[in-house]
């Protein structure tokens, strides 16, 4: 396995083409799919009807990332992934160690 995370600009260094393990999610692969974001309330102003604005924030020390071999979106904090060697994981079901794929 390659590249252990480090403190200094995660973000900085992603792959966002290869694969992650990620703290706390043992034996399955990661392939990241974009940084997370959030609406946050920029301008709220008037009497009723109300007129509110948000803006999409990109946070780029948390990511969205789904399982190799399935399609649910989850967020991760960056720091939290490690890269993964393409013969440390199987591409087809996405367990580590899995040598079938």
């Amino acid at each position: 396995m390659s590249n252990s995370p480090t403190n200094e600009s995660q973000s900085t260094k992603l792959d966002f083409g290869a694969a992650y393990k990620v703290a706390g999610e043992a034996g399955v692969a990661w392939r990241l799919v974009g940084f997370a974001t959030e609406q946050v309330l920029i301008h709220e102003e008037g009497e009723w009807p109300f007129h509110v604005e948000y803006e999409e924030v990109v946070d780029t020390t948390r990511v969205r990332a789904v399982m190799v071999g399935d399609d649910s979106v989850w967020e991760f904090d960056a720091g939290d992934l490690v890269k993964l060697d393409d013969e440390d994981y199987c591409s087809c079901c996405g367990q580590i160690g899995c040598e079938w794929g």
